[in-house]
């Protein structure tokens, strides 16, 4: 559950459309709507990805990833 919010930098190219090739100007390959639409489909066993979808795909990729491992750390210190 921890990691799923770290979902998103492992296994992106999931998100990506068959067949696109060029990517935005924020890099990425679909627009940050299109991302809230996906990750608010997502299962619930996904429930960090889908909380936090909006922190995910917002900032710079240098943001995301720290938030990212914020999350993480945060988790890990609360199942000691």
């Amino acid at each position: 559950m921890i990691l799923s919010a770290a979902q998103p930098y492992f296994r992106l190219n999931r998100l990506k459309p068959q067949g696109v090739r060029h990517v935005e100007q924020e890099g990425w390959a679909v627009s940050r709507d299109e991302l809230l639409r996906r990750f608010a489909a997502l299962p619930d066993t996904f429930p960090h990805t889908k909380r936090y979808a909006a922190e995910l795909t917002s900032g710079t990729a240098l943001d995301r990833f720290e938030f990212t491992l914020h999350v993480i750390i945060d988790g890990l210190g609360n199942h000691n």
